[in-house]
């Protein structure tokens, strides 16, 4: 599997060629080319990450009786079994690399079954394709424009300035065309998540994240909870975020996201609302606590104890004893409970909240909101 070509097979070449996008399977699996198999690959790169098992490449994955030279590439690697690099994962019977980098520090790789690595600094520098005195692994000079290293070519196949992040990039490129070296971005992540304390909950961390360059399975992932009672268990195979709790915690805590690439971090979080027995004592009796903080602008806590299994009901009234959001309506547990009330789309003023039970029990706070 490649980021542009799968096999590249019988005498074929790939050539003035790039990719951006990111590459993930099991085996041969490179950011440009997957297998190159009696083949060769020039003047070409790839930006893209790359993960498999065996033979994985951040340009090409296995190289098999092949050519690959003038070429780059700069992506992060993973590899779970054996044989992977930087550029070549695996290379074997008589195949050569020459002329070849790739990026030591965005790759994450230190070696390669071929290629020289270097530093991002010296990535975007023409003297690491030009200049054949300084540039350890370079033995003849890149064909780029304005050539500070005469090449006797001139056939202008490279250029290098601002463009591509300040790497290499093929003249023929549009460069009115951003590419999009973008950061991730979270979106569609719910405000509030609940679950009862001796219970658990799951989040869909791939259905939230998203990136133009890497595969979601490639993106980096933390969880902090602003609490130790919140436990996070994240499985990278399947992108599901598993939320328990210790049985002896009730409340809500604030759990932060954060979702990085080569290019950087984003973060955003939710509310983790953890409802039920506190310290396997059913509470003695019902009860509906002042709300905290109040007075409050936009968010304040409300705490409320069943001791019976209820069907609930928790609303906000205006002065004028009109229901303007309900908070809570089903059938809930004997337990400790909490809700967030989110006044953003409400006037600053007075309100009421009351908590009603179909066992006869009600009742009714004031609150106070100020923006």
């Amino acid at each position: 599997v490649g980021g542009l070509v799968g096999y590249n097979y019988n005498s074929s070449t790939v050539t003035n060629s790039y990719s951006t996008k990111s590459v993930s399977s099991y085996y041969s699996v490179g950011g440009l080319v997957g297998r190159n198999n009696l083949s060769t690959v020039i003047n070409s790169y790839s930006t893209g990450s790359v993960s498999g098992d065996d033979y994985v490449g951040g340009l090409v994955g296995s190289n098999y009786s092949s050519t690959i030279s003038n070429s780059y590439s700069i992506g992060s690697v993973n590899g779970s079994g054996s044989d992977f690099g930087g550029l070549v994962g695996t290379n074997y019977s008589s195949s050569t690399v020459s002329n070849s980098f790739w990026d030591q520090e965005r790759s994450g790789q230190s070696s390669s079954a071929g290629g020289t690595g270097k530093m991002t600094a010296n990535m975007k520098n023409v003297a690491t394709y030009t200049d054949t005195s300084t540039s350890i692994g370079l033995y003849n000079a890149w064909d780029f424009i304005d050539n500070p290293n005469d090449d006797n070519q001139n056939n202008d196949i490279w250029e290098i300035d601002t463009y591509n992040d300040g790497y290499p990039y093929l003249t023929w490129q549009d460069t009115t065309y951003t590419i999009l070296n973008t950061l991730p971005a979270i979106s569609s992540l719910q405000d509030t998540i609940s679950f009862k304390n001796d219970t658990t909950a799951t989040l869909n961390i791939w259905n939230i994240a998203e990136d133009n360059e890497t595969v979601d399975s490639l993106l980096n992932y933390v969880f902090t909870s602003s609490t130790d009672s919140v436990i996070t268990s994240y499985n990278d195979t399947t992108g599901i975020l598993t939320l328990s709790s210790n049985v002896d915690y009730v409340g809500i805590s604030q759990l932060i996201i954060e979702v990085s690439d080569n290019y950087g971090t984003v973060k955003d979080s939710l509310l983790v609302n953890i409802t039920g027995i506190l310290g396997n004592q059913i509470p003695k009796e019902f009860s509906l606590k002042q709300n905290y903080p109040n007075p409050f602008n936009t968010k304040t806590t409300i705490s409320y104890q069943l001791p019976k299994s209820s069907n609930v009901q928790l609303a906000i009234y205006n002065v004028l004893g009109q229901k303007v959001k309900m908070l809570v309506n089903e059938k809930q547990d004997a337990g400790a409970y909490q809700i967030v009330l989110n006044g953003s789309n409400l006037a600053s003023g007075i309100y009421f909240y009351r908590l009603q039970t179909d066992q006869g029990f009600s009742k009714t706070r004031k609150l106070v909101l100020l923006k």
